[in-house]
């Protein structure tokens, strides 16, 4: 089994010590920004879905929790969404492409975006958006447990951002690799 999936299928406690640090870190940050007038946003990049069965522990969501109530809101992609169960909309499991970065700037600027990708959380909605997502996990490791993989798509799906653009150069060069 896969390291991602292993710790998919793990409930693990995670590391509380660089959960305190990397806060400290942020109110520092924060600090730093109120003292030179420096608007501070945080956002959480999209993530492959196999990086988050890597990152999903009860540390995670008391960051997450954390993280929003020292800055008072932040936009999430960090989601279960399609986009994420589609590995060629990222590099390698934690960097996503270009377009998806677009994505989450356009989503960020009101513009519309897939199902579930991207939500401001805030104070008032992190409680219930943590609970939905340690439901979400839940049924991916059923899923996992039935089917013994993720559930990914694939190129030709329409998830694939790069799909279009990829298609058309292989049209127009005879290549179909």
């Amino acid at each position: 089994m896969k390291t991602a999936e292993k710790r998919l299928m793990t409930d693990r406690k995670g590391v509380k010590g660089v959960v305190d640090l990397n806060i400290q870190s942020l109110k520092d940050i924060k600090s730093l920004c109120e003292k030179n007038g420096v608007e501070l946003e945080v956002v959480f990049g999209s993530v492959f879905i196999g990086e988050m069965a890597i990152l999903e522990t009860e540390s995670f969501y008391e960051f997450l929790l954390r993280t929003v109530d020292i800055t008072g809101g932040l936009w999430n992609f960090n989601t279960y969404n399609d986009l994420a169960y589609n590995p060629y909309n990222y590099y390698n499991t934690n960097h996503y492409l270009y377009e998806i970065g677009d994505l989450m700037i356009e989503t960020m600027n009101g513009g519309e975006a897939p199902e579930g990708f991207g939500i401001y959380l805030t104070p008032e909605n992190i409680s219930s958006y943590i609970e939905e997502r340690k439901s979400k996990r839940k049924e991916l490791q059923e899923y996992y447990k039935q089917n013994n993989k993720f559930p990914l798509y694939d190129f030709d799906h329409e998830t694939n951002y790069k799909r279009d653009e990829k298609l058309s150069y292989m049209e127009k060069t005879g290549n179909r690799k």
